[in-house]
């Protein structure tokens, strides 16, 4: 039976993980019960590679001697097996004493046998020694010796020994050196000076530089600088976001490491990284992991807490703790509490079977930089779609997000995200503008010179002053008139690279104005409109550009249900409500924001279709939200009130006399009959000032 055969039969339509790894153990019994050598050996191998990249490494750990023993016994398969063999050998070496299940006299007799395999079948040392030095370095004190070696012994036998098909590549090398430096020797002027060619981007790989920055964020962090930890841990998150293959062994310490950081200076973007870990906390065994997952949440928590925050929504993976709430609202100071004592719980065990207290100490030393408070940046230090993405959490961004904008002269307003174009789109109408210098920028992109142009563009709003909202319609037309000029496919590169790439925001909405004109985006694209606008401040520009897709409107209503300022009164004005869902969360959600309600109460009213439930006695759930839509209607509001519908009075009759069906008993919502009190006041009193309620 071949390789590809037990594939199909086992595992070849499972999910990465754990379900692809057990599919593959059945393979292998398969292979055993089959006396397949041939086949057993490739599929232990493949076990061992998903456990030790899809999951926590612990099975790829216990299968190991499985494998060993069975690759032992078939010596007419040594010759061809040895390479795939040496290689799992060095993945389980990499971390198996992370479990602290695995005792030292295992941990002692399985580096021994690497020694042994490694000399047996002509390898080079350089990998053993590597390993013993970061296990030195990391579980027993650097100075102490483990198996007749200290951690700086082990490192300069490392360096001597030759490198061979085992080795890392030269990239790990170096990290792994500069981890040394920094960590045994505490030599930062030698670690800087060894990762040159790092920093540099000279050299590179699938992990470094991203550990490589994580691990210099530790140790200024551990040296009490704050400001340098912060510039290098971000540096490291913003890397590893990107990357969507990366398993959960690198995922989990690096994580940790760097929202721990990040909490001491921004705990509301520790939350959402800590949130990107968390399902994969769930069920990970490895203690290391977990003490560093720990540690790390337990100062989010600390630092949410010192920064005024009381309650936390979670979705926690612990559903066997006490403290696990199936409605996810948590009190930060018990979240606090809990996170500190599963990191004791890591701490205590591993110590215990080390013999020392490298982990409790990490766990009791206190770190104290001065007063919690956000960065104040006066514009994004990155793209903003970049900078948008950082924050947002299942599409949506956390209530107190607000773009970094200078802060304005005394005496002069502050506006939210969205607020300027609010009062042109909603109160104002703006002249159209000249484009000026935009015109010679739109035909330099158009002859293909979309790059310098975004570059130029980008700088023209930094300097210029000029909304785009107020030359939308402008550009479009000069584009649409110089078609026989410009290039489409050079303009189209030209508004992606701006909506993309730069960090001006007016730039941004330029872009996605030229991007309107063109009806179709591919995945990419569309995703990165749609992070765009969860951020109210584009979640205008964000309509229009989507505006000629075939779902459309469904892209609109995604908006509103991730928006709930300028941008969800934008989205709610355009959106048609052409199913039953949206009517329904028309009347239910539609309405509130926390800008004005009265901006959305008409847009409600007509397209939940108000009227017609009114005549058709609704229950005490649909009238408690028709009240609040009448209520907004009534207040002078910044839009249409009900003085403008010309049945205003049967409208507020009907809901009037469905109230009377009602009793005190029956409302959940203790300001429903204040509500009613209110609208009845104001139908026997149309003309008086209604008194507030």
């Amino acid at each position: 039976m071949t390789h590809d055969n037990y594939e199909q039969e086992y595992f070849a339509n499972l999910e990465k993980g754990a379900p692809r790894r057990n599919g593959i153990r059945r393979a292998i019994d398969a292979a055993l019960e089959k006396q397949d050598a041939e086949g057993a050996l490739t599929l232990y191998h493949e076990f061992i590679e998903e456990d030790t990249f899809n999951c926590d490494n612990l099975q790829a750990t216990l299968i190991f001697p499985e494998y060993l023993a069975y690759f032992e016994a078939h010596e007419e398969w040594q010759e061809t097996f040895r390479h795939d063999v040496m290689w799992c050998f060095k993945w389980i070496l990499a971390n198996f004493y992370e479990f602290y299940q695995i005792p030292m006299e295992q941990i002692e007799r399985i580096f021994r046998q690497y020694a042994d395999f490694c000399k047996k079948y002509n390898y080079s040392l350089r990998t053993y020694y590597e390993s013993l030095n970061i296990f030195i370095r990391d579980f027993i004190v650097p100075g102490e010796t483990f198996l007749g070696l200290t951690a700086k012994e082990a490192f300069n036998r490392m360096l001597k020994a030759g490198r061979d098909e085992l080795s890392d590549c030269k990239a790990c090398e170096l990290n792994f050196e500069f981890r040394h430096y920094l960590f045994v020797e505490d030599n930062l002027e030698k670690a800087l000076e060894i990762i040159k060619p790092v920093f540099s981007g000279r050299l590179y790989c699938a992990e470094v530089p991203d550990v490589t920055y994580s691990a210099l964020g530790k140790y200024y962090f551990e040296h009490g600088d704050l400001k340098n930890a912060l510039k290098y841990a971000t540096k490291s998150y913003r890397i590893i976001h990107g990357k969507n293959n990366r398993h959960i062994g690198s995922l989990a310490e690096t994580f940790s490491v760097n929202y721990r950081i990040i909490s001491y200076s921004e705990p509301e973007k520790a939350v959402k990284i800590m949130k990107e870990l968390l399902p994969l906390m769930g069920s990970n065994q490895n203690a290391a992991d977990c003490f560093a997952f720990f540690l790390a949440s337990h100062d989010t928590m600390m630092n949410l807490e010192k920064a005024g925050y009381q309650h936390i929504r979670l979705n926690l993976p612990f559903k066997d703790e006490t403290i696990y709430s199936a409605q996810g609202i948590y009190e930060i100071t018990a979240l606090k509490d809990f996170m500190y004592k599963k990191a004791a719980f890591y701490a205590g065990k591993l110590d215990a079977r080390n013999g020392n207290s490298i982990f409790t100490d990490q766990l009791e030393r206190k770190y104290d930089f001065g007063k919690i408070r956000t960065r104040k940046l006066t514009k994004p230090d990155i793209p903003v779609l970049q900078y948008i993405d950082e924050y947002l959490d299942n599409g949506t961004l956390p209530p107190e997000f607000s773009l970094p904008r200078k802060k304005p002269a005394k005496g002069e307003p502050e506006f939210v995200d969205g607020a300027m174009d609010g009062i042109f789109f909603f109160h104002m109408q703006p002249e159209s503008e000249e484009l000026g210098e935009l015109e010679e920028l739109i035909r330099m992109a158009g002859s293909g010179k979309s790059r310098p142009a975004v570059s130029k563009t980008e700088k023209y709003f930094e300097t210029s002053g000029v909304r785009t909202f107020n030359i939308s319609d402008t550009v479009q037309d000069f584009i649409m008139e110089h078609t026989d000029e410009l290039d489409a496919t050079a303009v189209y590169h030209y508004a992606i690279g701006l909506t993309v790439n730069t960090k001006n925001y007016e730039a941004v909405k330029f872009g996605l104005t030229i991007l309107e004109l063109f009806s179709d985006y591919n995945d990419n694209m569309l995703e990165a409109i749609m992070k765009l606008a969860a951020c109210d401040e584009f979640t205008l520009f964000c309509i229009w550009a989507v505006g000629r897709l075939e779902n459309a409107n469904d892209l609109i209503f995604k908006m509103a249900q991730h928006t709930n300022g300028w941008g969800k009164i934008f989205a709610v004005y355009y959106l048609k409500a052409d199913t039953e869902e949206i009517k329904d969360w028309l009347l239910h959600y539609g309405v509130y924001n926390n800008i004005h309600p009265g901006y959305l109460a008409n847009k409600c009213f007509e397209n939940a279709d108000v009227r017609e439930l009114l005549k058709s006695k609704p229950d005490m759930a649909e009238m408690q939200v028709i009240a609040y839509i009448i209520y907004f209607l009534i207040e002078d509001g910044p839009t249409i009130g009900i003085k403008a519908y010309e049945d205003a009075d049967e409208i507020l009759d009907s809901f009037l006399e469905n109230a009377e069906r009602f009793d005190d008993e029956d409302a959940d919502d203790e300001n429903f009959f204040h509500i009613v009190s209110f609208i009845q006041n104001y139908r026997d009193n149309p003309n008086e000032e209604q008194p507030e309620e």
